[in-house]
């Protein structure tokens, strides 16, 4: 059984190797999945939060009708509607759960659909260092060839890590004040960023790469 990643287009591999023996019964080989996407999920909605704690992501209209499709797997998820007539989602994952969990909206009665993504840490480990930091922003996220950080003091190292901890190759630039990081060649997915400064500072955040 496989379940592709949210958001992931692309192909993706599995490889099984079964002992001598249970030749008879398993298939040694290699399964490659190409996984499109059918469904308009534009915009979606990167958010990172930590453990046993919770989120509310108010970029919705109540004139919209927004309206949940797919709850949360890993948690509570609702449509909070404001006085104002603003709307937005609400997101408290499960005690103790730490990955990806997902939600996705529809609004203008099924016209279109919002996917948010939310990544649960508890503590970030990034090869074999646990990272607890202040968190950053960067855009565009989702990301294409570059992502830039702006507001994250003298930069000295950014590095990006995928959802395993791996560094990731993407390269980091001054540019006008702020920081280039080299996206292009990333595999589309979800990847944290770990900034440091020259003041020692330590920055944390997390971009979709579309």
């Amino acid at each position: 059984e496989y379940t592709a990643p949210p958001c992931m287009v692309g192909k993706d591999t599995v490889i099984i190797s079964c002992a001598h023996a249970t030749q008879i019964t398993c298939d040694t080989g290699i399964y490659v999945f190409e996984i499109g996407c059918p469904e308009n999920l534009d915009p979606v909605y990167p958010i990172s939060l930590a453990c046993n704690d919770s989120v509310y992501v108010g970029n919705l209209s109540g004139w919209w009708s927004p309206e949940i499709i797919q709850t949360a797997e890993n948690g509570e998820s609702r449509i909070i509607l404001e006085p104002t007539d603003g709307a937005g989602v609400f997101y408290r994952p499960d005690p103790g759960f730490e990955g990806l969990d997902y939600v996705k909206v529809s609004i203008n009665l099924g016209a279109d659909t919002l996917l948010y993504l939310f990544q649960v840490y508890c503590d970030l480990t990034v090869g074999n260092q646990e990272v607890s930091a202040k968190p950053v922003v960067f855009y565009p996220n989702p990301a294409g060839a570059q992502l830039l950080i702006q507001d994250a003091g003298q930069l000295l190292d950014a590095r990006v890590y995928n959802q395993q901890g791996q560094l990731c190759p993407a390269p980091a630039k001054d540019r006008d004040g702020g920081f280039i990081i080299e996206t292009e060649h990333l595999p589309t997915g979800f990847y944290f960023v770990i900034i440091t400064t020259k003041q020692g500072t330590r920055l944390r955040g997390s971009f979709i790469k579309g």
